[in-house]
């Protein structure tokens, strides 16, 4: 073979094998019309010239996958150098392809250029990894996952409206089941608090990766009855939460601080509820970056809020046994982010401000049943559960666009939401008396790609 020779293999998706060829060493091209894997290719010539007594290359197999890809192999380095083909054509996915086309755009003398265009050849296996490290679609699928848990509070507060409201003269106004004891209501305030945590799983599209999420909060709130019968209240509440996409190292915490406020009224058997809530949101990342002896952690502190609009009606139908309360619900969502840039080194990225918006459909059944006894004396137990479909519309996609420090804007897409979820809902209230009650409930989501397993412990005072 000559110095510099080419070896070419054919055809997408399909394996060739070169002949016997003496390999007196220097620099080797291996490229090919089709497609092929680097990695396998640099592999073996490695393997073929890594050593001076080795000079024969013998059944090397090209499996395939890059796109038009030329790969150069210094023998006597070690390391593999490309030719003009564009690092965009080495990629499938449509994050890849984004963050590879712009490296394109970045200057020679950038260290993380040129890192990831000379991969080692024992290294260069890996650029399906090293490009999906580079893009930071943390940040992406970040803004997703605060659009989702936006839901947890809505539905906490859905919930306290639909089953502990009581109307003003002392009758309960929901939750009502057959021999169902009157409770009275004391003049004044009421002030109720409700502890969760959750766990979430989110799986990847194939373009952006799966991720985990932990977290947890409190909500605290007072409400009243107007002299027209509204229950109004107001709520602030804390949360924390960790992202994590083990793929690609990147690590998030949470940190939202929120307000809110809502209303509920009965007509007859309907009951209709609206709510807001503005969350203030504190976010820190720290993601890795490293290959071919290049290595960066980059760390990003932003900000973010979120403003959610929500209402439901309901109608409740009593029997002898339980109450049956079929409802539908409606919310929309409004992300803003703040722009920022990362700090760390030449794989930081100036992440562009964004905006997502979230729209979110339900429908759902309700049941409800009070148990007394003697065996609870003055105290009443009420069940209740609650089965729906939830459909998610809009930005279900979240994205952001993002740049190297002397390179081209490029978009980013993070794990998408499921667009229809089925909610299950499962909780327990213990009246201790009739000015303070105690309760526990299950919340689980499943969707095509989620899974997600919330609980909550809650307390209702009244004055």
């Amino acid at each position: 073979m000559k110095r510099n020779q080419r070896l070419s293999t054919c055809g997408e998706g399909r394996k060739s094998r070169n002949r016997r060829r003496a390999l007196p060493g220097g620099r080797i091209h291996a490229g090919q019309r089709g497609t092929m894997r680097l990695g396998a290719v640099i592999a073996s010539l490695v393997i073929a010239v890594s050593s001076p007594a080795m000079t024969r290359a013998d059944n090397l197999d090209f499996d395939t996958d890059f796109c038009g890809s030329v790969a150069v192999v210094d023998c006597g380095s070690g390391t593999a150098q490309r030719d003009s083909t564009g690092f965009a054509s080495l990629s499938r996915t449509a994050n890849r392809r984004a963050t590879a086309g712009v490296r394109e755009s970045l200057a020679r003398r950038n260290t993380f250029h040129n890192s990831f265009a000379a991969p080692r050849a024992f290294e260069a296996g890996n650029v399906f990894a090293y490009l999906d490290q580079l893009p930071g679609e943390v940040h992406a699928s970040v803004q997703g996952v605060i659009l989702r848990d936006a839901g947890h509070v809505r539905d906490i507060i859905s919930q306290h409206a639909a089953g502990l409201s009581e109307a003003p003269d002392g009758r309960q106004r929901s939750g009502a089941s057959g021999n169902r004891k009157p409770m009275t209501l004391a003049p004044g305030w009421r002030v109720w608090t409700r502890g969760y945590g959750s766990l979430v799983r989110v799986d990847g599209d194939g373009n952006g990766a799966s991720l985990e999420t932990r977290g947890g909060g409190v909500l605290t709130g007072t409400e009243a009855y107007t002299p027209g019968g509204v229950l109004a209240g107001i709520l602030a509440g804390y949360e924390l939460a960790g992202v994590a996409i083990d793929e690609h190292r990147s690590d998030t915490d949470i940190e939202s601080f929120l307000v809110g406020t809502y209303i509920s009224r009965t007509f007859g058997p309907v009951q209709v509820m609206a709510g807001s809530v503005l969350a203030k949101n504190e976010i820190g990342t720290t993601r890795e970056v490293a290959f071919n002896g290049f290595s960066d952690t980059l760390t990003a502190d932003y900000r973010s809020s979120t403003f959610q609009l929500f209402g439901e009606a309901g109608y409740a139908v009593e029997s002898g046994f339980v109450q049956l309360t079929p409802y539908a619900g409606l919310a929309l969502a409004y992300l803003d982010t703040d722009a920022f840039g990362e700090q760390g080194g030449d794989a930081a990225l100036d992440v562009a401000a964004s905006s997502q918006a979230l729209g979110v459909s339900t429908l759902g059944l309700r049941a409800r049943r009070y148990i007394a006894g003697p065996w609870l004396g003055e105290a009443g137990l009420t069940l209740d559960g609650t089965v729906a479909w939830r459909h998610s519309f809009g930005d279900v996609t979240p994205g952001v666009t993002s740049s190297f420090a002397g390179g081209d804007p490029f978009d980013i897409q993070g794990a998408p939401l499921d667009e229809n979820t089925l909610l299950l809902h499962a909780g327990a209230i213990f009246d201790l008396s009739g000015r303070l009650a105690v309760s526990a409930t299950y919340h689980g989501e499943f969707g095509a790609a989620t899974s997600g397993n919330a609980f909550q412990a809650g307390l209702n005072l009244k004055f």
